[in-house]
């Protein structure tokens, strides 16, 4: 495995929800408290970057349509960064402004899914949501803590869940035609990993790729929910993971800055970069969301 690089050094508050374009080769990602959606050309380096009108959580392509659909604290809506054009298209719960939609991405028949939480994330009163490709909004599992990254197995018999709080991988099964879940049982429970199950991807092997904040580490999983390698990030919190580049070869990961002591910093004074390495194997291009 070659080593960890940092690709852009920034100083993201909260860099988040990275996604690979393989239409463009540019990667896409959030700077959520910066109010800010980036972009990589890993071909020049350079980096453009459009201020968004709210916090946006998580963010997926549109297949037939310009820009992003995307999550907020307030609901779901659609962003086109050239123009800046936001549009408001739901809003699941507004009856608990203390909760907010955070980490999402979409299946391969192209819905799209993204859990809420209390902010403060005291008790488990977090749903997942599915938005289908009309429009239709789903609620899918309730009693979740901190919902965050997703992935779905190859034969899309299985879909994976982070609930970050739980400190727990889920796995459920699911059917690719209808959109539904069940049978929800634990894949990995990290409690005795240092840091906290954050975004999440896939490679090529069906093996799972979780960035592990406060952990200074991404992890790889088996689909048995075994540990199969660690790899240190020089960043304490490190937040997403992402397979890019021409040949999907390259792992790019998310870091931030939120939430961390000066003397955290000091040691990690690469907090908020954008990173990546190769890990010797390849992931599978992201789907978009065809609403």
């Amino acid at each position: 495995m070659n080593g960890v690089r940092v690709v852009v050094n920034k100083q993201n508050q909260l860099g988040e929800g990275p996604l690979w374009c393989p239409r463009d080769n540019v990667l896409y990602w959030l700077d959520i408290e910066g109010r800010l959606v980036c972009r990589l050309d890993p071909v020049t380096n350079e980096v453009a970057e459009w201020t968004t009108p709210y916090e946006f959580h998580a963010l997926a392509l549109r297949e037939n349509q310009p820009g992003m659909i995307v999550t907020t604290r307030s609901g779901f809506g659609f962003f086109e960064p050239e123009t800046g054009a936001f549009v408001k298209i739901h809003d699941p719960e507004p009856e608990l402004p203390d909760h907010w939609l955070n980490d999402g991405k979409c299946d391969r028949a192209g819905r799209f899914w993204a859990g809420s939480l209390d902010h403060r994330e005291a008790a488990a009163t977090g749903t997942l949501y599915r938005i289908d490709t009309d429009g239709g909004s789903h609620a899918m599992e309730t009693g979740i803590r901190a919902s965050n990254g997703m992935a779905w197995s190859l034969d899309n018999k299985t879909m994976y869940y982070t609930d970050t709080a739980a400190r727990s991988i889920y796995a459920y099964d699911f059917e690719l035609e209808s959109g539904a879940i069940s049978n929800r049982r634990t894949l990995v429970d990290t409690s005795g990993l240092k840091g906290l199950p954050d975004g999440m991807t896939i490679d090529e092997e069906g093996y799972l790729w979780s960035a592990f904040a406060f952990g200074h580490a991404v992890y790889r999983f088996a689909p048995d929910g075994r540990l199969d390698r660690k790899v240190k990030i020089p960043a304490t919190l490190t937040t997403s993971v992402m397979f890019g580049g021409a040949d999907l070869s390259t792992l790019y990961v998310t870091s931030g800055r939120h939430r961390i002591r000066d003397d955290a910093l000091a040691k990690y004074p690469l907090a908020g970069s954008l990173f990546a390495l190769e890990p010797g194997v390849m992931g599978v291009p992201e789907p978009r969301f065809f609403g």
